[in-house]
């Protein structure tokens, strides 16, 4: 058997100095004495024990296929002392037993690998996923998200333990780990429990290789996390002046034009659906979506007439749903809507005498039993 005393490895070992020679997981625990890595290439010790020997044995060390001076042994233990340092890269030592009459023990093994570069963490290639900015699409330099659980991916050394760290402006911090993959990529979403605060993060990137090199990455990239719908309580409304809500009154809903203007109010640039329901129907009539031309806004008001709406006569309600351009945040469209009534037909007005004294229908009467006009739809 091939060990040191701190280890309990069967056919593997680490070394009495230079790195801890364990292949580390997400949690920086040892994991398998089949992965041994070394961060130093200056191993100056290894320990042979479990030999069995007779008088005249002789000990052979073969390191990288080259075999050592063989040495006279007698006990069960032997430390071999490498005459120079370890190149970066993989390596293997063996070790057997030949015995007076020239028969040979099985050989013991070990093979691993010395690394001391520290891992390799590129600041471009760390950012807030594509599926997790919710906001502009090409807005990649300042995201934005209403994600519960961002996630944040990158790369680095293939199998490295990568730890994230996910700190706001109140101090919050949220951790999330993983291993990189065979081709360095890594993606991690931060917490696995309740959603995380609204806010500003920064982030913060550990990678640990297998051979326990370290890099760490402070301010590797920033995000926003914001669940505001950026369109203020009751301002939906249908634009109140005379030549779009015709009725009596600037505010009674009653019009006579067949695409009413609509207006609202935001804090922020919003995209916006309408979906218009007749009274007695059950399914849209109509669903509008402005284009960005269409989207007119002063002083935080937008005010937006739909092309071609051509509403007929009735009854109707219209249910808007907005979004905003740099979350993708909605509102839920039964918090925005408007009741209001088209009616494009005139009202027919006739006139006749309620008491004709003279001849019939010579519109000659006492003044004296005049009446007022009778109204008629």
């Amino acid at each position: 058997m091939i060990g040191t005393e701190d280890t309990d490895y069967t056919d593997g070992f680490q070394t009495e100095t230079g790195g801890d020679g364990y292949y580390h997981d997400d949690n920086n625990t040892p994991t398998s004495a089949d992965d041994i890595y070394y961060n130093d290439n200056n191993l100056t010790e290894f320990k042979l024990s479990g030999l069995e020997t007779d008088p005249g044995s002789v000990l052979t060390i073969v390191v990288d296929g080259v075999a050592q001076p063989s040495v006279a042994i007698t006990g069960t233990e032997y430390t071999y002392q490498p005459s120079g340092e370890f190149a970066e890269g993989s390596h293997t030592i063996e070790a057997y037993v030949t015995d007076a009459a020239g028969n040979e023990s099985a050989k013991a093994t070990m093979n691993f690998e010395v690394d001391t570069v520290d891992p390799v963490i590129p600041q471009d290639d760390v950012r807030l996923a594509a599926d997790s900015n919710t906001g502009s699409a090409d807005d990649t330099s300042d995201p934005v998200t209403n994600a519960e659980h961002p996630v944040i991916e990158g790369v680095s050394e293939a199998g490295a333990a990568i730890s994230v760290e996910f700190t706001n402006e109140h101090g919050t911090v949220y951790v999330a780990k993983t291993i990189a993959g065979s081709d360095g990529s890594w993606s991690v979403a931060a917490n696995s429990g309740a959603a995380i605060e609204v806010g500003t993060y920064d982030v913060s990137v550990t990678a640990i290789d297998k051979a326990g090199n370290t890099t760490v990455l402070d301010h590797a990239t920033s995000f926003e996390v914001n669940r505001e719908v950026s369109v203020t309580d009751n301002t939906f409304r249908m634009v109140e002046n005379s030549e779009n809500d015709t009725g009596f009154a600037e505010n009674d809903q009653y019009t006579k034009n067949t695409g009413p203007s609509f207006s609202w109010e935001a804090t922020e640039d919003v995209t916006a659906q309408f979906v218009f329901y007749k009274n007695g129907i059950a399914s849209p009539v109509k669903t509008a979506i402005p284009r960005d031309s269409e989207l007119h806004t002063v002083g935080g008001v937008t005010t937006w007439t739909p092309a071609d709406l051509d509403l007929t006569d009735g009854e109707y309600t219209v249910k808007a749903v907005f979004i905003d351009t740099e979350a993708g945040n909605e509102t839920d469209p039964d918090d925005n809507t408007v009741d209001f009534i088209i009616d494009t037909t005139p009202t027919t007005l006739s006139a006749e005498l309620a008491s004709d004294s003279g001849i019939q229908n010579d519109w000659v009467t006492n003044p004296a039993e005049v009446r007022e006009p009778m109204a008629r739809p």
